[in-house]
């Protein structure tokens, strides 16, 4: 990468691991990144399933997803993730589901496939070709807008958390074109464990405290007059599941810097020791400031 002297470094474990470490979640606060060297692996072929359900199946699906966090660590080749939605004035939910060996319905997921469903497409094929069927989900020229949060895993507040959002939601799902949902995503034990391995990273998130699971509070919409009512809809949302899950001692600060609002501050939700560690390192390797002044946009490491 290129650092603010215009100098060009290798960050890595043995060269130069505190940028290294900052960079694992530090965002665009420490220079240009122009290649990566990525550990690989042969993949072969895998077992994909995108599954669609009536929103009436919600409690059915989420104790399928808290029962997959909690055992994952007996099978950590099962991968999901879980969306509610409302098209068209009414509630929906999704479910994609990979597992890393080409087998059809592996245990780890048979909870969550075994739900009736609408429909469903299941197979055995490459991972290049299930990202491919997700090309295109969010669709170019929409209005769209983004939260995220992260919370200890509870299956009776994942249940109160959809309920929000369909209170706080519903006087947008009739407008033309809006799409607002709530994605879950499970961080479990053992992501949460390698995610600490070759030099860790900066996002303060630590074994001990999970399984977790964070959320993509998103909206799309087309039409600009509906900036406000979409706008302040999500927010309540989003500000009164972050309320409820403080009171019952649920939260967990960490922001998803890539699904955070402008109003987040993903640094500071790494906490204070993180924080001060990525100042530290913007310190030493950007003593000017360019990537806090110059770098537009993306969230800086001092507000």
């Amino acid at each position: 990468m290129v650092i603010a002297d215009g100098s060009i470094v290798n960050a890595n474990v043995t060269s130069y691991p505190d940028l290294y470490r900052a960079l694992r979640g530090g965002g665009n606060n420490f220079g240009v990144v122009t290649r990566f060297d990525a550990i690989t692996f042969p993949q072969g072929l895998m077992f994909g399933a995108t599954i669609a359900h009536s929103g009436t199946q919600q409690a059915a699906l989420i104790q399928g997803l808290v029962n997959f966090t909690r055992n994952s660590d007996s099978d950590p080749k099962g991968a999901l993730e879980m969306d509610f939605a409302a098209i068209n004035g009414t509630l929906g939910a999704a479910v994609d589901v990979r597992y890393a060996d080409p087998i059809l319905n592996p245990p780890i997921l048979q909870e969550l496939l075994s739900i009736p469903a609408l429909r469903q497409r299941v197979e055995i094929t490459t991972q290049s070709e299930l990202t491919l069927l997700t090309e295109g989900s969010i669709p170019g020229g929409e209005r769209v807008l983004d939260f995220t949060a992260t919370f200890k895993l509870d299956e009776e507040f994942a249940n109160d958390m959809v309920t929000i959002f369909v209170e706080e939601t519903n006087s947008t799902w009739n407008l033309p074109g809006a799409v607002p949902g709530i994605q879950l995503h499970p961080l479990t034990n053992n992501m949460l464990k390698i995610m600490s391995q070759n030099g860790g990273n900066s996002l303060g998130l630590h074994a001990a405290d999970g399984p977790l699971f964070f959320i993509h509070l998103a909206a799309l919409w087309s039409n600009p007059a509906h900036d406000d009512l979409m706008t302040t809809a999500m927010t309540n949302c989003y500000q009164r599941i972050v309320k409820t899950a403080a009171e019952r001692d649920l939260l967990n600060q960490y922001q998803y810097m890539n699904y955070a609002n402008q109003i987040q501050n993903p640094p500071e939700s790494y906490g204070q020791e993180s924080l001060e560690m990525l100042r530290a390192v913007s310190k030493k390797y950007d003593p000017e400031g360019v990537f806090q002044t110059l770098m537009p946009g993306y969230f800086k490491l001092w507000t």
